[in-house]
């Protein structure tokens, strides 16, 4: 029997509410010690000798929002490259090696020629295309795969991980005190001197991860289509892993050239937090970190969305899916400032523990499978989000969409009613308090590890 998933997309004007709450108690303290190279990387320690082991993470000012039109998914692809090793490490004959990528992307760059022309030459790009496999499998002959995560690895690493948002990049590891300059050592060859091997075969695993994300899963789907809603003009409106047309067309020059502007020490904050000696990690850092320059500084604005003067709706109909979806997006504030912490609250209240107005309200009388809010920590703009799945409506063949949208449009009204309750009435001190607590013991849970 086929099914249908339904989503849709409400988009309307938030009025931002104050809040009068206060956050963790003062005396919930980590005593962070900080120190800034001459070249502008920030570093942030946090020194916890309780166990030998350092929790080590760097974070670069590089997500998908400051990405070129027509090159979304670049930084995310460029986090992928970082674990492909540098000019030193990866390969077991670096001459060789750099040689092979020359000739590699100079196939594919005539390849892109041709395929911009109006009548492309097809045996010639098929010719370049099997020069370009020929060559690859050189490279696979010296290429010594994951050689940046398992050498940290085989020292007592774990945890060696990355991710890229749309306003950062992040790259972690959980690294043996002893093994701390090892991994200074090789992350900062790794940031700031990778090499391209492996380029296009990398490229063509992000392809995949695209249709894994986004064809096959329906709650993707569901964010792409609220992300692309949501915004006509800002950047935010791509999605982080990119658009498939824009991948296609990927080469190393475009990955260089993002590179050069944004992996930069002016855009990088390390975070050191375990058994380490402050004093310690400023001349590592030094050492490792300080021999490059400070580079481009990232922007602090990017292209702004236009006011929205009304409501906007998607609804997607996906084969296979089984259950009804919907999400409801405000747009709301950036992250840092007054409104945004007062939105924090304000999701909390709605959704954060079992006691959740959602939960009470809305799930507990059977009115729906889930509801919940989020508020995205986004640097150049915010946008508050509810969510849920209604109860799958019962109905025959015939009129199974009708049911699908009559069940999610019965789930977005109870949605916004409890909206336009918080705009009508004061939240009680009770309910702020119970906020309270959960944000503390939240905090707690996240200290008893580094």
């Amino acid at each position: 029997m086929m099914f249908v998933r339904l989503f849709v997309v409400l988009l309307t004007i938030m009025l931002c509410l104050p809040a009068s709450w206060a956050g963790p108690s003062p005396s919930l303290h980590l005593n962070v010690k900080s120190f800034q190279l001459e070249n502008g990387m920030l570093f942030l320690v946090v020194e916890r000798p309780t166990v030998p082991q350092v929790a080590c993470r760097i974070a670069i000012r590089a997500g998908s929002a400051l990405e070129d039109a027509g090159r979304t998914g670049i930084a995310h692809l460029l986090e992928h490259m970082m674990f492909k090793g540098t000019k030193n490490f990866g390969t077991l004959d670096p001459e060789r090696d750099q040689a092979l990528q020359s000739r590699i992307e100079a196939a594919y760059q005539v390849i892109l020629g041709e395929e911009r022309k109006r009548n492309p030459d097809k045996d010639l790009i098929q010719e370049k295309r099997e020069e370009m496999e020929r060559l690859r499998l050189e490279v696979r002959k010296i290429f010594v795969p994951h050689s940046f995560s398992a050498q940290l690895e085989r020292n007592g690493s774990v945890g060696v991980n990355a991710y890229t948002t749309k306003d950062q990049t992040q790259y972690m590891a959980s690294v043996p005190s002893d093994m701390l300059e090892l991994w200074f050592s090789m992350i900062s060859e790794q940031l700031f001197e990778p090499s391209w091997r492996e380029f296009y075969v990398e490229k063509e695993v992000v392809r995949r991860e695209w249709a894994f994300r986004y064809v096959n899963d329906p709650a993707g789907a569901a964010w792409l289509d609220l992300y692309a809603t949501a915004y006509t003009a800002h950047p935010y409106r791509n999605p982080t892993i990119g658009w498939e047309s824009d991948m296609a067309l990927f080469n190393t020059r475009d990955a260089q050239a993002f590179h050069e502007r944004f992996y930069n020490p002016s855009n990088a904050v390390c975070v050191l937090v375990g058994d380490v000696n402050a004093e310690r990690a400023r001349d590592l850092a030094r050492i490792y970190f300080g021999r490059y320059p400070a580079g481009f500084r990232a922007p602090e604005r990017v292209t702004e969305e236009p006011p929205q003067s009304g409501p906007r709706k998607r609804i997607r109909f996906l084969k296979g899916a089984r259950t009804p979806m919907i999400r409801i997006a405000f747009h709301g504030a950036k992250m840092g400032t007054g409104d945004f912490y007062a939105l924090d609250v304000l999701t909390m209240i709605l959704s954060h523990g079992r006691s959740a107005r959602l939960d009470r309200r809305v799930v507990d009388k059977g009115l729906a499978v889930s509801a919940w809010a989020y508020n995205p920590d986004n640097r150049y703009g915010g946008m508050v989000v509810l969510g849920g799945s209604p109860n799958e409506p019962k109905s025959g063949e015939g009129d199974r969409r009708k049911a699908y949208i009559g069940a999610c449009e019965e789930l977005e009204r109870r949605l916004l009613l409890e909206v336009e309750e918080l705009k009508k009435e004061p939240v009680s001190s009770r309910e702020l308090e119970r906020v309270r607590k959960l944000t503390q013991r939240d905090f707690l849970d996240k200290m008893k590890s580094n």
